[in-house]
C-alpha cells in the first residue's frame, strides 16, 4: 500500500511527491496529462515566455529609437510559440527526472475519489483501484466561463499565450492578472489592444485605490485602451468579427474586434469527487475546505493548491502541497500566508505582498506609508522606466513592517524584501540601515523606508 496518493501532478502534486519521497514515504502520482500541469504547459511558464518575448521586442524598439541599432525590425509573434515549446519541453523533460530520480511512481490517468483511502484511476488500460493510507487532491482549477451572452465566444487565456500570427484588434475582458499580462504583452508585439473591467479600478485583487489608478495610467499612457467600471452585456460574432456591447458610466457601447479573450479568473476543478462521496465540505469558494494542516473534512484526504480555493498561486501550491506531504506522514506542518508575494509580469510590473493601507485600516491597525517615486531613481533612469514607485506600509507605535506594493521597476524581484521584513517582523528602521547597492531598483525600498523615518535621500520634498 502507498503512504500516499497523490491526484494530480501540478506544483502542489509534483512538490507533495517530492518531499514524501525525501522523507522515505511510498508515493503514487496520478496526472491525467503532463505533470507540471497547468503551471508549466498552459499558465505559469508559458505567460513568462510571452512577457519576456515582448519585453525583448520593448529593448529592440528602444535601441533603434536611440540609434543604437540601425534599420528596422519586424516582430514575428509565431516565434513566441516556438520559444514557448523550447522552454516548457526543457523544464517537463527535467521534472521528469526529477521524480525518476526519486523513485517516484506515476500513472497516466483520472482519479476519481471512492472513499477515504481508495481512488479509482482511469486510463487508457481501463480503470483500477488503488489503495493509499493518506489521499492527497490536488486537481487544480480551470478557467472561469463568463456568464453573459455569446460568452463562448471569447477565447480562453491558455490558448492566447501563443499571439495569432496577424496582427489585429484584441478585447481582453477582465484587468486581473492575466488580463494585464495578456494586454501588456499583446500591445509591445504590436497588436491593438483593449481591456475592459467591471470593477473601478484594474487589479482589483491589489485592494489600494493609488496602485489601480497608477497602473490604468501606465497602461493608457502606452496606448491601451482601459474601461473600468465597465460590464460586457453581451457578445456576438457577424462578417468574422466580434462584437462586444458594453454598458460604462451608464451608456451603452459598440466595441468591434478581431480577437476577443476572456480573463476572468479560475475556478476549482473538483471532477476527481466523483458524484456521491459524503462528508466533503466546501468552502466560500466552492473548492475544497481544508484546515491549517491541510486535512479536509474526511478523515486522511487532504487537499492543496488552486482546487482550495484562493490565492490561486503556483508558489502557494508548492508550500501547501509540500506542508500536506509532511502531515499525511506524521509530521506537523502548516503554512503562513501573512507575506505571500503576488506580482504580475507586465510593464509596468506590479507586485505586493501583506497587507495595503486600506486593508490595515479596515483591520483596525494604525499605520504610516512611505513612499519612493521611481522618477527619482538613478537604476530606472539608465532602464528607461521611471514610472511607479516603492510603497511600504509600517504599524504607527512599533513601526513594524506589514505591507510591501510595488508598481513599475522590476516589482516581481523586489519584493521578496517585503515578505521577508514582513516575516520576520522587521521595522522600517531596520530596512532603512541597511546598505543598498547602488544603481540598483532595489533602492527604492531603502528611500521608501528612509521616507517613513521623515526624508528620503533622492525624492524632492512635498
Amino acid at each position: 500500500m502507498y503512504d500516499l496518493l497523490i491526484a494530480g501532478g501540478g506544483p502542489a502534486g509534483y512538490a507533495a511527491a517530492v518531499r514524501t519521497a525525501q522523507l522515505g514515504g511510498r508515493v503514487l502520482l496520478v496526472e491525467k496529462d503532463k505533470v507540471g500541469g497547468t503551471c508549466l504547459h498552459r499558465g505559469c511558464i508559458p505567460a513568462k515566455v510571452l512577457h519576456k518575448s515582448a519585453a525583448a521586442v520593448d529593448a529592440a524598439r528602444e535601441a533603434l529609437l536611440r540609434g543604437l541599432l540601425v534599420g528596422s525590425a519586424k516582430v514575428n509573434p509565431e516565434m513566441v510559440s516556438t520559444r514557448r515549446q523550447e522552454v516548457v519541453s526543457a523544464l517537463h523533460q527535467g521534472l521528469l527526472l526529477l521524480l525518476q530520480r526519486k523513485g517516484i511512481e506515476t500513472i497516466a490517468g483520472t482519479a476519481r475519489l471512492l472513499g477515504p483511502a481508495c481512488v479509482a484511476v482511469e486510463g487508457k488500460a481501463g480503470t483500477r483501484e488503488i489503495m493509499a493510507s493518506k489521499i492527497l487532491i490536488v486537481t487544480g482549477s480551470q478557467e472561469r466561463i463568463p456568464s453573459f451572452p455569446g460568452a463562448k465566444l471569447l477565447r480562453g487565456v491558455e490558448e492566447s499565450l501563443s499571439p495569432p500570427a496577424d496582427l489585429c484588434r484584441v478585447v481582453i475582458v477582465g484587468a486581473g492578472n492575466s488580463g494585464l499580462e495578456l494586454g501588456s504583452a499583446y500591445a509591445s508585439l504590436g497588436f491593438s489592444v483593449t481591456i475592459i473591467e467591471q470593477e473601478k479600478r484594474v487589479l482589483p485583487a491589489l485592494d489600494d485605490d493609488e496602485c489601480g489608478k497608477w497602473l490604468g495610467f501606465l497602461f493608457r499612457r502606452r496606448g491601451i485602451t482601459v474601461y473600468t467600471g465597465a460590464n460586457v452585456l453581451e457578445v456576438r460574432q457577424a462578417d468574422r468579427k466580434v462584437h462586444l456591447t458594453v454598458e460604462t458610466a451608464g451608456a451603452q457601447e459598440r466595441i468591434e474586434a478581431d480577437m476577443a479573450i476572456a480573463a476572468t479568473g479560475r475556478v476549482p476543478c473538483l471532477r476527481v469527487l466523483g458524484e456521491n462521496l459524503n462528508g466533503l465540505e466546501k468552502n466560500s469558494s466552492s473548492g475544497i475546505r481544508v484546515n491549517e494542516r491541510q486535512e479536509t473534512s474526511i478523515p486522511g484526504v487532504y487537499a492543496a493548491g488552486d482546487v482550495t480555493g484562493p490565492p490561486m498561486l503556483a508558489h502557494v501550491a508548492y508550500a501547501e502541497g509540500m506542508a500536506a506531504a509532511e502531515n499525511a506522514l506524521g509530521f506537523s506542518s502548516a503554512v503562513d500566508y501573512r507575506a505571500v508575494p503576488q506580482f504580475v509580469s507586465a510593464d509596468p510590473e506590479a507586485a505586493w505582498a501583506g497587507m495595503t493601507e486600506k486593508e490595515a485600516s479596515q483591520a483596525g491597525l494604525r499605520c504610516r506609508v512611505g513612499m519612493f517615486p521611481f522618477a527619482a531613481s538613478g537604476s530606472a533612469h539608465v532602464d528607461g522606466r521611471t514610472g511607479g514607485f516603492v510603497k511600504l506600509v509600517a504599524l504607527q507605535e512599533s513601526g513594524q513592517v506589514v505591507g510591501m506594493q510595488v508598481i513599475g521597476g522590476r516589482a516581481s524581484e523586489m519584493i521578496m524584501e517585503g515578505v521577508l521584513a514582513i516575516r520576520q517582523g522587521l521595522t522600517f528602521a531596520a530596512l532603512a540601515g541597511a546598505i543598498h547597492p547602488h544603481p540598483t531598483f532595489s533602492e527604492a525600498v531603502w528611500e521608501a523606508a528612509l521616507a517613513l523615518k521623515g526624508s528620503t535621500l533622492h525624492a524632492p520634498e512635498h
